[in-house]
């Protein structure tokens, strides 16, 4: 047993040395997918509450203006909710998130709090934009994509080589 265990072992450690040299030449983006993506998508899916409501992207369903006998208050609503955000899909040079927003909901509060959103979810870049009514997509970029210009980003490929 102990005769078969070494060779297997070394044979083992010679396709992992291929691989490992060979991976980055033909998928350049794999340690994002491996180990970027996971930890960036479980950051934006448990802060977004807290984020959202941080930035003013929550809206409250009951009026912040109440009767008491002959006066009127104005306070600060209790219970905020903030918009649904979608589970983050991956992109080779970072995630997307879909925000569907509450009745008179604009999207003009996510523009301004993009750099807030980059911030939170420690990336490099957030640009927003609304491609439908009610629908906001926030797509955050990893890494500055300018840092290494000859590494692919995928959407050539996607586009051109169809």
């Amino acid at each position: 047993m102990s005769q078969l265990l070494l060779p297997l072992a070394l044979v083992a450690l010679a396709w992992t040395v291929a691989l490992a040299t060979r991976l980055p030449e033909r998928w350049p983006n794999w340690r994002w997918y491996l180990t970027g993506y996971p930890r960036t998508a479980l950051r934006v899916t448990v802060t977004w509450r807290k984020v959202a409501h941080l930035n003013d992207l929550t809206v409250s369903h009951k009026p912040n203006r109440r009767l008491l006998g002959d006066l009127a208050v104005k306070g600060e609503p209790l219970r905020t909710h903030a918009p649904r955000c979608s589970i983050p899909r991956p992109t080779p040079n970072g995630l997307s998130v879909r925000v569907r927003l509450h009745p008179g909901q604009t999207p003009a509060p996510f523009l301004a709090a993009a750099e807030a959103l980059a911030h939170a979810w420690r990336v490099h870049a957030v640009r927003v934009v609304s491609p439908e009514r009610g629908i906001v997509l926030i797509t955050a970029t990893a890494a500055d994509p300018l840092e290494h210009p000859e590494r692919p980003t995928g959407s050539y490929r996607r586009h051109c080589c169809r």
